[in-house]
């Protein structure tokens, strides 16, 4: 500690404290004792040292400008004046907190779904080739697939799937998964690559040897992992395939779900349908969609006479939609209805702290004016104001970070069957610079009414009445009533609609679908492959399973 004194103060500086010390210690010898007398010294000598270290330090980071050292010196005031109100800064801090977690998760949301664009390569050429039998838009036939597979002058590449369930088996275990079977022109129009191994290309088509890809998600939960899968075989409804690679882990909405693609190997059609082929293309450059869609016309009406006598529909023909659109469905309303649902909980809470900041401010108004008589100008008194409402601003866009990032893991683990992209959602930088936005304007909001009405306040009123007499004001009151009669406006119709969506939502459950289901239980299981292709076999399974089932302890009957 004496060497850090000697490095910390000049020569000077440290004979005076030294010679200061010995007079206080032969003081305090006399007094108390020469064992008391050290210990005082050893204390005051070890204080010294750390005193001057914090004293130094401090002073390398503290501002030189006077604005910085007035925003500092605010920011202490500020959280010292706070934790004096600590009901008022929870309640501030958490309504307005929650409001922004909610609306922050719901941009997120509608970012992910509604405005980004699909994570494939130039996914904005990317189109569905569906077949339109207005108002009805649905799938290709084989026959279909394979004449646009023909002949495509407006795109500059087209692919096909189809998806089904197969059983996976190996030697313990059986599992039922979504595979989905794929032109070899997929994965190279989508612009995706392999994390292991390969995947497929268009010399795949020609047939061969049964061939399979595991997405990421399957290959880690499933095989652990493991890079020697690439060449082994796997059993898909008693087919043995062979694996040759596994998906990149980023994977978009056509993969969802999935767990295994194979190489398509579909049957030489004998008539048109069934209707279970999803096509995909993409747009040759500078080719409009309305362009492609009359070359595809031209194309199905040279393929309507070959297959008339199994399809006779002559008003069916083909279209095109975005892939995007064809992804996202209608969903838009439903996730702008919601976002408009929390941004008003969010203009609840902010009208709430404002009426909450104005009471606190007639209350200190004596404070603020006794500043403003000793010469606190009212730039300096709405700058002090302006900084309260600051920290609470960012007090509580902490409480929203949490909120937002709780509220994203709940969409994505329930929001499987209801919202696509579910994949893409989560906590990004775009959402976090949502929430930085949406803080600014919140702080901005619950800071600037409080802050004006603060320093408009007359100083000879305040330092002559109490607060009560201030308090009462004519103006407070109308802005108190304003701000109360913001919150009903807001809060009713939000109110009415949660009420009747749950009444709805009573209803629908009440209403009788003409089965007891008292004490029903239901399961599924899907008889594929080659051990249940005739008929009685599968009627043997299912009466063997029948009989099985009834015969477990507590089933009544089994069907």
């Amino acid at each position: 500690m004496r060497w850090l004194v000697r490095r910390l103060v000049g020569d000077a500086d440290r004979r005076a404290i030294e010679n200061d010390l010995r007079e206080l210690y032969e003081l305090k010898r006399r007094d108390d004792g020469a064992a008391a007398a050290d210990r005082w010294l050893r204390q005051q000598e070890q204080a010294y040292g750390r005193h001057l270290l914090a004293d130094r330090v401090a002073s390398a980071f503290q501002p030189r400008s006077g604005i910085m050292s007035h925003f500092w010196r605010d920011l202490r005031h500020s959280v010292r004046s706070l934790v004096r109100v600590p009901a008022l800064a929870a309640t501030i801090v958490l309504t307005v907190g929650i409001g922004l977690g909610a609306t922050t998760a719901m941009l997120g949301v509608v970012q992910a779904v509604l405005v980004n664009p699909l994570p494939y390569a130039d996914a904005d050429s990317l189109y569905w080739i569906y077949t339109d039998n207005a108002p009805f838009r649905f799938r290709f036939s084989v026959v279909d697939y394979r004449a646009l597979e023909a002949d495509h002058p407006s795109f500059s590449a087209v692919a096909a799937y189809q998806t089904s369930r197969a059983t996976l088996r190996d030697a313990d275990t059986a599992e039922e998964i979504a595979v989905r079977s794929v032109t070899g022109s997929y994965f190279p129009l989508l612009g995706q690559k392999p994390a292991v191994g390969r995947l497929f290309d268009d010399t795949d088509d020609k047939g061969g040897d049964r061939i399979a890809v595991l997405t990421h998600a399957f290959w880690m939960n499933r095989f652990g992992g493991d890079a020697s899968i690439v060449g082994r075989t796997v059993s898909l409804d008693e087919t043995p395939h062979t694996v040759v690679g596994v998906l990149e882990p980023a994977v978009g909405p056509f993969e969802q779900n999935t767990a295994v693609f194979t190489a398509e190997r579909w049957p030489e059609p004998r008539r048109k349908g069934p209707f279970l082929t999803m096509a995909i293309g993409r747009l040759e450059p500078g080719v409009t969609p309305a362009a492609a869609t009359e070359t595809l016309h031209a194309t199905n009406r040279r393929l309507f006479p070959i297959w008339k006598s199994s399809y006779q529909d002559e008003k069916a023909t083909w279209g095109v939609q975005d892939l995007k659109s064809r992804v996202v469905g209608d969903i838009g309303p439903t996730l702008l209805l919601v976002l408009a649902a929390v941004a008003c909980v969010l203009l609840i809470a902010c009208a709430n702290a404002i009426n909450l900041l104005v009471a606190r401010g007639l209350q200190r108004s004596r404070e603020l004016a006794i500043r403003g008589a000793l010469g606190a100008s009212r730039g300096r008194l709405l700058q002090q104001v302006l900084m309260e409402s600051a920290t609470l601003a960012v007090a509580a866009a902490l409480v929203g970070l949490a909120v937002a990032a709780g509220a994203l893991q709940l969409v994505r683990a329930f929001g499987d069957n209801n919202i696509p992209r579910l994949a893409e959602i989560g906590l990004s930088g775009s959402t976090l610079a949502w929430l930085v936005a949406l803080t600014v304007a919140a702080g901005a909001m619950i800071g600037v009414v409080p802050a004006l009405h603060s320093s408009r306040l007359r100083m000879d009123d305040a330092l002559r009445s109490g607060t009560r007499s201030t308090t009462d004001g004519p103006t407070a009151r109308r802005v108190r009533r304003g701000l109360v009669a913001v919150e009903f406006a807001l809060a009713t119709p939000l109110i009415v609609a949660a009420v009747l969506v749950l009444v709805s939502l009573d209803r629908l459950n009440r209403v009788p679908v003409g089965v007891d289901t008292a004490r029903i239980i239901t399961g599924a299981v899907v008889l594929n492959g080659p051990r249940y292709t005739e008929g009685d076999q599968r009627a043997a399974f299912w009466r063997t399973a029948t009989e099985r089932l009834a015969a477990l302890p507590g089933v009544e009957s089994a069907a």
